[in-house]
C-alpha cells in the first residue's frame, strides 16, 4: 500500500505534511492569537499532571498530542518531532492552508495511531487539531477532517477518535455533526487523567 499522502486537497484547503517552510506562518499564527493564553487553555492542571507522570510530551512515546506543546519558540523542534513520528508511521501532522493562499497556514490537523493490525498498519487513531481564530466558523476544520478520513480509510483505518475538553462546545458540535459519538474512557487511562471526553466513529467510504 502507498504511504499516507503528504499533500492532499479539499474544496478550499491544501493539506501538507508540516515542514520548516511553514515556520514563519505558524509563528505568526501563534503571536497573533495569544500563545500564552492558548497554552493555559490547552495545558490545564490535569494535563500538567500527565506531563509530570511522563504520559505525554515531547520526551515520551506515550499518547501525547504533539500539537498541544507547540509555541512560537519551539516550532522548528516541533516540526522535527512531527516528521520523526511521520516516518515511523505512528502519527501524521498536516498544516492547513487555503488553496488561494497555500503558503500561509491557518491551522494544523494531526492523526495519531492507537491500534494496529497484525501487519503493523494503523486500524484506529485519534485526531487533534488547532485552527487560527480568523479561520473559524467557516466549516474549514469539518472539511479538513472529512478529507483526512477518506484518505485514512483507504489506508486501513477503521475507527477515528477525538478527545475533547468537556466545555469546548464548538468542537463537540463539530464531532457530532461529522457522525462521532461519545464513547466510554478506560478507567485509569491518560485520557481520564486529562479530563476529556472521547467521541468516536467508524470510517466508511462514501460517508465522510
Amino acid at each position: 500500500m502507498a504511504p499516507i499522502l503528504e499533500e492532499f486537497k479539499t474544496r478550499r484547503l491544501v493539506m501538507r505534511k508540516v515542514s520548516e517552510a511553514m515556520i514563519p506562518g505558524l509563528v505568526e499564527l501563534y503571536h497573533l492569537h495569544a500563545w500564552e493564553l492558548m497554552k493555559k487553555r490547552m495545558l490545564p492542571a490535569c494535563f500538567e499532571k500527565a506531563l509530570e507522570a511522563g504520559l505525554v510530551g515531547h520526551g515520551s512515546r506515550g499518547p501525547s498530542d504533539a500539537g498541544s506543546l507547540i509555541g512560537p519558540d519551539n516550532v522548528r523542534e516541533w516540526i522535527a518531532l512531527c516528521n520523526e513520528y511521520w516516518d515511523s508511521e505512528d502519527r501524521y501532522t498536516w498544516g492547513m492552508a487555503l488553496r488561494k493562499n497555500r503558503e500561509k497556514p491557518v491551522g494544523v490537523l494531526q492523526f495519531a495511531a492507537e491500534d494496529h493490525d497484525e501487519k503493523g498498519k494503523i486500524t484506529r487513531g485519534g485526531f487533534s487539531f488547532w485552527l487560527g481564530t480568523q479561520a473559524r466558523r467557516q466549516g474549514l476544520m469539518s472539511e479538513a477532517l472529512q478529507g483526512a478520513m477518506k484518505i485514512l480509510h483507504r489506508h486501513g483505518v477503521r475507527t477515528a477518535d477525538i478527545a475533547i475538553l468537556p466545555d469546548d462546545r464548538a468542537c463537540l458540535r463539530l464531532a457530532r455533526r461529522l457522525g462521532f459519538r461519545k464513547t466510554p474512557i478506560e478507567s485509569g487511562s491518560h485520557l481520564e487523567l486529562m479530563n476529556v471526553v472521547v467521541y468516536s466513529r467508524k470510517l466508511a467510504l462514501g460517508r465522510e
